[in-house]
């Protein structure tokens, strides 16, 4: 784990790295309210608090979880499953794009998703999609972690607590934005059905990889997608004293995938932010999204902005 310090007149910037094996996004966000706490002192005179035991692993959880695990279902579609293909590491940096909604907009799309019955995450998922179909791709696969802290009930701590779920759409389904949104909200919420949730964490632990290279073709295989989207939702500004989050972005991280596009989205002080990492960038990926978001939001009378 790494802490950068960016200070600066009006405020500073603090730039939080953690390697994937510590947490996840969500137990990312249990350290950056620790830490506004302990930059404006605690309630205890700033004194360190006791460390605690390492938590049990998300396996460990999922296996005593009280649900059934379905039947065995019909093979998944090949062409969901191609793997991806991993590239040398080079030590290239990044490239890094950002983009914040304003406020109008991100209470737009919130009251919009309410209406039409999805998830801000599924909306995103088509616009995502959307672009990519526009920019000529037939068939989109997009990536997202499922936080199962909520989906499975597991306790909270700064720790691996996800799973990975595939949706994927086609040329046609870019057609009517809502409707591709449902698809991907119904698709998510098979994935996330504490059932099926144990039922992958079983398989990988009846089979797990013996070698670096049965690692590496599982690691390609089940993280394989045109775009992987990491969604914190709405994020409480933590606040103590003179101490305060006043935006946040990210997740971000690489795959070290051809091709990847990591998109991480929160939303702070009621603006959803956007955060991509990739080795191939697509200029219009970000813009162009909230272009369609505005469009599909706009109220009548309202500009698009």
């Amino acid at each position: 784990m790494r802490t950068i310090l960016i200070p600066a007149e009006t405020g500073s910037i603090i730039v939080l790295t953690f390697a994937h094996q510590i947490t996840d996004g969500t137990g990312g966000m249990r350290v950056v309210a620790d830490l506004v706490a302990a930059l404006d002192g605690d309630e205890d005179g700033g004194r360190p608090t006791r460390g605690r035991d390492v938590p049990p692993s998300q396996e460990a959880l999922l296996q005593a979880l009280d649900a059934a695990t379905p039947p065995v279902g019909p093979p998944q579609d090949e062409l969901m499953n191609p793997p991806g293909e991993l590239t040398q590491f080079s030590g290239r940096a990044p490239h890094v794009s950002a983009l914040a909604l304003q406020r109008g907009l991100t209470a737009r799309l919130l009251a919009r998703c309410r209406a039409e019955g999805v998830s801000v995450h599924a909306a995103l998922c088509a616009a995502a999609g959307t672009v990519f179909h526009r920019a000529g791709r037939t068939r989109v696969r997009v990536l997202s972690p499922v936080n199962l802290r909520r989906a499975a009930g597991l306790p909270d701590a700064v720790a691996n607590r996800f799973a990975g779920a595939r949706t994927v759409s086609e040329a046609p389904q870019a057609e009517d934005f809502w409707k591709l949104a449902q698809h991907h909200h119904q698709a998510l919420e098979h994935e996330r059905t504490p059932g099926l949730l144990k039922a992958g964490s079983q398989a990988l632990a009846h089979q797990p990889p013996t070698t670096p290279e049965e690692a590496e073709a599982m690691m390609t295989l089940v993280t394989a997608a045109d775009i992987q989207i990491t969604n914190l939702g709405v994020v409480e500004a933590p606040a103590h004293g003179h101490a305060r989050l006043t935006a946040l972005w990210g997740p971000a991280q690489t795959t070290q995938l051809a091709g990847e596009h990591v998109l991480g989205v929160a939303t702070c002080e009621g603006r959803l932010r956007m955060t991509e990492l990739t080795h191939d960038p697509m200029a219009v990926l970000l813009p162009d999204m909230v272009a369609v978001l505005a469009q599909q939001c706009t109220e009548p009378g309202a500009p698009s902005s």
